[in-house]
């Protein structure tokens, strides 16, 4: 039987993962966003989502855990899922129960012992009060920028996983870079929990391979770091594990997730 965990519950999820890999499953665990299932009496295995993201942990090989990965349709309303765990067994099921998945490559980046390069990331910004970046302006998101962004498709993610302003504006923080009054390239908080935030970057397409998002990450960064917070970064691609270089990240584990596609 699947339920959801709640409580010191949740929180107990956190032990099927040997060591978090995503700030993602400490949001979910400490009950900020998200929500988390577990599947046997006791729990064998458990499932945690939040935004676009998902994490299967615990005994892939058990009655209680195809039951639970048959449910994941169910508990997340249809949406597409990228569905991740860092443990055996999971993957062949995912496929086995949806066959029309899809895998994907993506990258954890890590902060090295010497933390983030604050060089680069204070040569960036010189660069920009410099002019480099021409009309180009940077911004910190505020409620006129959010409300943009909202509604704005290559913006997914960027403040989407905030129910209102006032909720970003407590616990989030983002810059954009803008043309004219538009924003058209970003850096902002994914998720966040208790000491440290998730990494969400873009650029609408006609405005790539300028730089604006380095720019935009550069501030990012030197908030995060004034607010003591740590950022993580995982990557799709490798533009944002190029950009996400020349903060000072290193290229950490790689891993694939398994796409599972919208059912409407």
């Amino acid at each position: 039987m699947v339920c959801e965990l709640i409580g010191k519950e949740r929180e107990k999820a956190k032990q099927f993962f040997s060591e978090p890999h995503d700030s993602l499953i400490y949001t979910i665990t400490e009950g900020i966003k998200g929500k988390a299932y577990g599947a046997g009496e006791p729990v064998k295995c458990v499932y945690l989502h939040f935004g676009y993201f998902s994490f299967l942990a615990g005994d892939a090989k058990s009655r209680e855990a195809r039951e639970l990965v048959t449910a994941i349709r169910e508990l997340t309303k249809g949406e597409e899922k990228a569905v991740v765990s860092y443990e055996d067994g999971w993957e062949a099921l995912l496929l086995q129960v949806y066959p029309e998945a899809r895998l994907t490559e993506r990258s954890m980046m890590e902060i090295p012992p010497q933390g983030l390069d604050r060089d680069e990331i204070n040569r960036l910004l010189e660069n920009y009060e410099q002019g480099a970046y021409g009309d180009y302006r940077l911004q910190a998101i505020d409620h006129r920028l959010y409300g943009i962004l909202k509604k704005e498709e290559w913006a997914d993610g960027m403040v989407t996983n905030f129910d209102s302003y006032e909720e970003f504006e407590k616990y989030g923080f983002g810059y954009v870079m803008c043309s004219g009054e538009m924003p058209v390239s970003g850096c902002s908080v994914y998720s966040y929990y208790s000491t440290g935030v998730g990494i969400q970057v873009d650029t609408k397409e006609d405005h790539r391979g300028k730089g604006l998002a380095k720019v935009a990450s550069a501030a990012m960064m030197q908030e995060c770091m004034r607010r003591n917070l740590r950022p993580s970064w995982d990557a799709a691609n490798p533009t944002s594990r190029t950009i996400a270089g020349h903060m000072g990240f290193e290229l950490g584990t790689q891993y694939r997730a398994v796409i599972i596609p919208e059912c409407k």
